[in-house]
């Protein structure tokens, strides 16, 4: 049997926990360095005495970082491979981890020392921009050496039908130089010059054991019918001296598929192709998070919500609500409140047409409020009733059209978004996707967020959302 020249000289075997362990590793050092660093550029000369107050600081500042980090899957392999697609993600989650680290030391009195908010306020800024040049530089690094050759995957897939076919389009897609795929086997077309994807069929089974004996195989994909029970528990019986991962290849290989897992079931075991987005303690997290900032939110705005109520009053008659059915949590219609924008006997109660720059239909006040988001803050009572979250996708009104289109029409993915209650804001509204939607392209992105923050909910994620929305209250980029 021909082994590829490449696998008898292929590198150590790659490892994403590898990979992830020395990114927490470099994160913990880095924060250390430069907390460390401004003490001594800063402090040390006048305060030398301060050094072990210092470091105590500077070790729990770094372990806080850390932890905020992975609550918020800042160690996820895509976040350690792609930084450049997380940087912002990585620096809200270190002016959140900041900002805690500030409040917590003022409260208990610790801040009193000279310069300490200098050494405060030059430690977060010089700790933000090498965390990031460190994930940069430890991205390059891994993909160096795995364009190198000194680490890699090597994976063997055994069949040559369909399946595996869509399985090697889908590792190919991906283009992560670290996947070497050391060959097809399938003992149907043993020593076959059928090409799969670029790939030469290397014989059968065996042929895979004698090459699994002389090198490194470190996964292995049966990429073979589920149906076919019998040959797949014969394969699984050879394959179990192999020290190697054996996967079974899905059914349907596809980004649907990607989250599927098996999990116990009260005494069985079951592939959960889809989970259930917010349960258990996460649900009362997220309920408690909900009543609390939109009680205190209430309370705080009051004033506010008063004089947008008089405005809208003093300007046009009609009421000072505008009342929306909207797709809320499981599809069901929810009533939605805003403060009115627009004339009352111009008013659009399934929004069939989008407000856009210039609108007749908006009043003076009503330009105002959309554009500063003030017309969204009686939602807060929406949280309140339960019928909604401070975070979540926005709601849309029932017949709301993108380029002519309802939005159901042009995502196919669009009702994923009712998996979960609706929020006054979301994770699509803080990356800059909102106002009206005129091409099709918008609300696809739109949805895109929605997605993500759908299965990467978290306590963290959603703080970062509300403090990007602040933020982004100060452009008025798309509202009108």
């Amino acid at each position: 049997m021909h082994i590829d020249s490449d696998l008898r000289r292929s590198g150590a075997s790659f490892s994403e926990q590898i990979a992830r362990g020395m990114q927490v590793f470099f994160d913990f050092t880095v924060v250390l360095i430069a907390s460390m660093g401004c003490w001594a550029i800063i402090l040390m000369e006048r305060y030398p005495d301060s050094y072990t107050y210092y470091l105590a600081a500077s070790l729990i500042s770094a372990g806080a970082v850390v932890i905020t980090l992975g609550y918020g899957r800042k160690y996820d392999f895509d976040v350690v491979t792609e930084p450049q697609s997380h940087v912002r993600g990585l620096v809200g989650s270190m002016v959140i981890t900041f900002l805690v680290l500030l409040f917590l030391a003022f409260s208990l009195g610790h801040v009193d020392l000279a310069f300490s908010r200098i050494w405060a306020y030059s430690f977060f800024a010089s700790a933000a921009v090498l965390l990031i040049a460190e994930r940069f530089i430890w991205a390059r690094i891994i993909y160096r050496l795995a364009n190198q050759g000194r680490i890699c995957r090597n994976v063997a897939i055994i069949g040559a039908g369909e399946h595996a076919v869509m399985l090697l389009r889908s590792l190919t897609a991906r283009r992560n130089p670290w996947v070497r795929i050391v060959g097809v086997f399938d003992d149907r077309h043993r020593r076959s010059t059928r090409d799969i994807e670029g790939h030469m069929v290397q014989g059968g089974l065996n042929d895979l054991l004698e090459l699994a004996r002389s090198e490194r195989i470190d996964d292995i994909f049966v990429a073979l019918p589920w149906t076919a029970e019998m040959r797949l528990f014969e394969i699984f019986d050879s394959l179990q001296a192999i020290p190697a991962n054996i996967h079974l290849s899905p059914e349907i290989v596809s980004s649907r598929m990607e989250r599927a897992r098996f999990v116990p079931y009260f005494g069985i075991t079951a592939l959960r192709v889809s989970p259930k987005p917010i349960e258990g303690w996460n649900y009362v997290l997220k309920w408690l998070e909900d009543k609390i900032i939109a009680a205190t939110a209430i309370f705080l705005l009051s004033p506010i919500l008063l004089a947008v109520a008089i405005a809208i009053r003093l300007e046009s008659r009609g009421p000072i609500l505008f009342r929306q059915s909207r797709y809320g949590f499981n599809n069901k219609l929810i009533e939605v409140y805003k403060f009115r924008s627009m004339y009352h006997e111009k008013r659009d109660e399934n929004a069939e047409a989008l407000a856009v720059k210039g609108d007749p239909r908006i009043t003076k006040v009503g330009r105002i409020i959309r554009r500063t988001s003030l017309d969204e803050l009686p939602q807060l009572f929406n949280v309140l009733k339960g019928d909604m979250s401070i975070v979540g996708p926005r709601p849309h009104a029932t017949r709301a059209k993108a380029a002519g289109r309802l939005y159901e029409d042009v995502v196919k993915e669009y009702a994923v978004r009712h998996k979960i209650k609706p929020g006054i804001t979301g994770w699509a509204q803080a990356n800059g996707w909102r106002g009206e939607t005129d091409t099709e392209e918008k609300i696809r992105k739109r949805v895109e967020y929605d997605l993500y923050y759908i299965e990467n909910w978290s306590i963290m994620l959603d703080l970062e959302t509300i403090l990007r929305t602040v933020f982004a209250l100060f452009s008025s980029k798309g509202a009108y």
